[in-house]
């Protein structure tokens, strides 16, 4: 008995006193979160012909060097949950259709927003063609220009176009990666395009 009111004469006490002084610091768990939100976009699946998949699961699609990752559902869907605030680049990638990469997305994540990436990516499945060589060439007319639209890309003041053996007569999708390093590849560069030629 002597126990039970000992213990409740402590609990008095301690109740009585000013808590102000003696109160834990919590951070503020709600407004952390309002500073953080979804990233959603979408992703598509073609064959080496640019024929649509029926099933575009299975693309692995991450930010930040894969400290969060997830994974596309059939319809190609994704999305990066509870992403704080700030510009990130997006990798995304799937065996036998390599890799791609979504640069300087802006991220608000402003109560909870989510933040819609609203074109879709593609990815073709792996061609065994090689690009052997691309062609550059300057354009000074309106006439010339009409012709690198329909040949390749336009950057700068130049077209692009890619050199390869075309063993069908049917247009071939093509990605081309850029950098200003030597040892650009599928998986280092800092841009991408894809055309059709």
């Amino acid at each position: 008995m002597k126990n039970k009111l000992f213990f409740l004469f402590i609990l008095i006490a301690a109740c009585s006193k000013n808590s102000s002084h003696h109160s834990i610091a919590v951070p503020d768990l709600i407004q952390a979160e309002k500073t953080r939100g979804n990233i959603s976009g979408r992703i598509l699946l073609y064959d080496g012909e640019n024929i649509a998949a029926t099933d575009n699961s299975g693309i692995t699609v991450s930010i930040d060097n894969n400290t969060v990752t997830t994974q596309t559902g059939a319809d190609g869907r994704w999305t990066l949950d509870s992403i704080p605030k700030g510009t990130y680049d997006i990798s995304y990638s799937k065996p036998g259709y390599g890799t791609g990469k979504i640069m300087g997305i802006f991220h608000a994540a402003t109560n909870h927003a989510t933040t819609l990436i609203a074109r879709s990516e593609s990815m073709n499945i792996i061609s065994s063609i090689d690009v052997s060589n691309i062609k550059t060439a300057s354009f000074s007319s309106a006439s010339w220009l009409v012709n690198a639209i329909n040949l390749g890309l336009i950057r700068n003041g130049l077209f692009i176009e890619p050199i390869f053996n075309n063993p069908t007569s049917k247009n071939k999708p093509i990605r081309l990666f850029f950098s200003d390093k030597n040892d650009v590849s599928s998986s280092n560069y800092s841009v991408t395009e894809k055309i059709f030629t």
